[in-house]
């Protein structure tokens, strides 16, 4: 089963669990109550399945496709952010680099990752994609650096008008 699969069906149930709570408060029915929990039992399953996939799937190695473990960082804690507020993915890893070979999105350095937005110049949103990854304030242009799973990244968000027209860079790399 997918990662992907494991996580719908934790929504799923999470939903569910929702649902008979509230049916429960409504109507004093202990039966709710009961699959209510027993959704929270599973829940509690699907979290440690998910947990061990993902824990297997995530990786520090260099290049494609963990580029250094920071592609998962973006692809799991900014990326739902950027598309819960309606915004696409416009550009990640290339060659292509206008001149520019110490980009992270350049190809040939191998512990660095970035996706570019579709959001123009959002200060709001790069703001909210900060306060998800250290609780920072967003300064476009500014480094910050976090720690995940006992190693440190380096990252940088602008908001800004640059490069190739307005548009919402996230990138980062590994430092350690």
């Amino acid at each position: 089963m997918s990662l992907r699969d494991l996580r719908r069906r934790y929504q799923v149930r999470a939903k569910k669990r929702a649902k008979q709570k509230r049916l429960f408060r409504q109507s004093g029915k202990r039966g709710y109550v009961l699959a209510a929990a027993r959704n929270g039992r599973a829940m509690r399953k699907l979290r440690a399945l998910i947990d061990k996939l993902e824990e297997k799937l995530f990786s520090v190695a260099p290049g494609f496709p963990a580029w250094g473990g920071v592609a998962y960082i973006i692809r799991s804690e900014v990326r739902p952010i950027v598309q819960a507020e309606g915004y696409a993915v416009t550009s990640t890893k290339r060659w292509a680099t206008f001149g520019n070979p110490s980009s992270d999105h350049y190809r040939g350095n191998k512990l660095n990752y970035a996706e570019d937005y579709g959001a123009g110049t959002n200060y709001p949103l790069a703001q909210k994609i900060r306060s998800a990854l250290d609780g920072g304030i967003h300064v476009d242009y500014t480094d910050f650096y976090i720690e995940r799973r006992g190693h440190t990244y380096r990252f940088e968000i602008i908001a800004a008008n640059h490069g190739t027209g307005p548009h919402l860079h996230v990138g980062g790399e590994r430092v350690s």
